[in-house]
């Protein structure tokens, strides 16, 4: 990192890489490594951090700070999609993929900045005059981040979120994110938790229910029942797939000569010109060796000097 104007929470690139590396080396260590980030912003002072200080800073330092909302605010409908699209999501993103490095706190901290409006930024009033799906993803995101055990939210806060995704569902209709009308297992656990007394009316709850049917095409109950039976078949593809790894992992190496192409390595003579491994032309112009190049030579019969 070599500037303060992109963090790890601005890009998905970081997690992508550095966070997907670790958790490869827990699928064969057991273990996660240290995910360490070397920090340039300030050439007089860089050092190396781990990744959960990292984000710790970004979040108090950005994303958290309500100075920073309020420039987000500025930008109307694309400031709030880039709260949504890539603060939550990109954390999202390193919840999955290090989960030591998220904790509960700051799920219950954007919780309380976002969805409670903790510094009085009339935040509940941007998001439904400039992008209401905004506030409906990141709904449906901490939510999600519960379904999945990543988050032990309070049941209060459980209770008031699903209240509040359900009614920006029917209020606005859903914003068919990946993570709302293609996640019939989400909508389930909403209908459960607005169906509690004192929730949401029935008359509501099935209004919730007739919007996620009509943009996903089917029933709520039978787009659960068809997710359950596409995992069910992920599991047995998943499981032969294991089964055929340790059969040829039991077998001795096969010695045949097998037939086909042989690998062999080709030398090249250096191009003697002034191209630095670029393609000098007849007329001494440069060009990258790009095989449409050659074609493009072929057709002009043209020959390369090098």
């Amino acid at each position: 990192r070599s500037s303060n104007l992109f963090g790890v929470l601005d890009t998905d690139g970081t997690y992508e890489y550095l966070g997907a590396l670790s958790l490869a080396v827990k699928k064969v260590s057991g273990e996660y490594p240290d995910v360490l980030l070397s920090d340039q912003s300030n050439p007089d002072a860089a050092h190396i951090e781990d990744i959960e200080r990292t984000i710790g800073k970004e979040l108090r330092a950005r994303y958290l700070n309500p100075k920073w909302i309020e420039g987000m605010k500025k930008e109307n409908y694309a400031g709030a999609s880039h709260i949504a699209r890539k603060f939550f999501e990109y954390m999202w993103g390193w919840q999955v993929v290090t989960p030591f490095a998220i904790d509960d706190t700051y799920w219950e901290q954007a919780y309380e900045v976002y969805v409670e409006d903790k510094y009085d930024l009339d935040l509940k009033e941007f998001f439904n005059k400039n992008n209401p799906w905004a506030m409906q993803s990141i709904s449906a995101r901490m939510l999600e981040a519960v379904r999945k055990k990543y988050w032990d939210a309070p049941e209060e806060i459980r209770k008031n979120l699903a209240k509040e995704y359900a009614i920006g569902v029917i209020e606005n209709g859903i914003a068919c994110c990946d993570h709302t009308c293609n996640n019939p297992a989400l909508n389930q656990m909403v209908v459960n938790i607005i169906s509690f007394p004192g929730m949401l009316s029935p008359g509501l709850v099935k209004q919730f229910q007739e919007v996620i049917s009509k943009a996903t095409g089917m029933d709520l109950k039978e787009a659960v029942e068809k997710r359950k039976a596409l995992h069910e078949k992920l599991a047995e593809v998943t499981e032969e797939i294991r089964q055929e790894e340790k059969v040829v992992q039991g077998k001795e190496p096969d010695k045949e000569k097998l037939e086909g192409y042989e690998m062999v390595e080709k030398k090249t003579g250096r191009c003697k010109s002034n191209c630095l491994g670029f393609i000098m032309d007849n007329n001494s112009h440069c060009h990258w060796p790009h095989w449409s190049f050659g074609r493009w030579l072929e057709k002009k019969d043209i020959k390369a000097k090098c």
